[in-house]
C-alpha cells in the first residue's frame, strides 16, 4: 500500500510538472521523444547494413541473395558499379544516423536545462507570493541557494532520465530490427556483449 501511494505521488508530481511547462517546452519534449525511436531505427539499420557486407566478404551470400540481386539490378539500371552504390548508401546512412544522434543529444540537453530554468522560475515566483512574515524570517541568500540547488538537482534528474530512456529505446529497437535481419547473428552479438559485460564487472568488483 505504501509503494502504491508512493508511485501515485510520483505520478501526480510528474503530471503537475508536465502541466506547469509552457506549450513550447512540451513541444520540445515531444520532438525529443519522437527522435528517440527514429535514432533507434537508424542505428539498427546502420548496424544491420554491415551484416550483408561481412557475408559478401566471407562469400556466404546465400542468405542475402535477394539483397545482392536488388543492388545489382539497380546498378545495371543506373550504369554504376554495385560497390559504388553500396558505399554511397552506407555513407549516407551512417551520416544520417550520426546527425540524428547529435540532434537528439542536443535536444535532450536543451530541454533538460530549460526545464530546470522553468522550475527555478516557478519556485522563485512561489516564494515571492509568500506572506511578508515569511520573507522576514528567511534570509534571501538562503532562499536563492535553495532555488539554485533544487533547480540544479531537477535538471540533472531530467537529463539522466532522458539519457537512460534514449539509450534503452535505441538498444531495444536496434536488437529488434537486427533480430529480424539475422536472428543467429543477433544471438551471437548479445552473447558476446554479455560475456564482455560479465568480465568487466568481475574485474572492477575485484579492484573494489
Amino acid at each position: 500500500m505504501y509503494c502504491l501511494n508512493k508511485n501515485m505521488n510520483l505520478l501526480s508530481s510528474l503530471i503537475m510538472l508536465w502541466n506547469s511547462f509552457p506549450n513550447y517546452q512540451k513541444k520540445r519534449y515531444l520532438i525529443t521523444l519522437t527522435l528517440m525511436p527514429l535514432a533507434g531505427t537508424l542505428e539498427a539499420l546502420s548496424i544491420g547494413s554491415i551484416i550483408p557486407i561481412v557475408a559478401y566478404i566471407l562469400n556466404s551470400q546465400n542468405q542475402y541473395t535477394n539483397v545482392f540481386q536488388l543492388v545489382n539490378s539497380f546498378s545495371d539500371y543506373l550504369g554504376i558499379s554495385a560497390s559504388y552504390i553500396a558505399a554511397i548508401c552506407i555513407i549516407f546512412l551512417f551520416s544520417t544516423t550520426l546527425l540524428v544522434r547529435v540532434l537528439l543529444l542536443s535536444m535532450i540537453t536543451k530541454v533538460s536545462y530549460m526545464s530546470g530554468g522553468i522550475i527555478a522560475s516557478k519556485m522563485f515566483e512561489k516564494i515571492l507570493r509568500q506572506p511578508y512574515e515569511y520573507h522576514i524570517k528567511n534570509n534571501s541568500s538562503k532562499l536563492s541557494s535553495y532555488i539554485e540547488k533544487n533547480s540544479y538537482a531537477a535538471t540533472n534528474i531530467l537529463l539522466q532520465s532522458l539519457m537512460i530512456l534514449s539509450t534503452a529505446i535505441i538498444c531495444v529497437m536496434s536488437i529488434a530490427i537486427i533480430a529480424l535481419i539475422d536472428p543467429i547473428m543477433t544471438i551471437l552479438i548479445l552473447f558476446l556483449f554479455t560475456i564482455i559485460y560479465v568480465v568487466i564487472a568481475l574485474v572492477f568488483k575485484k579492484k573494489i
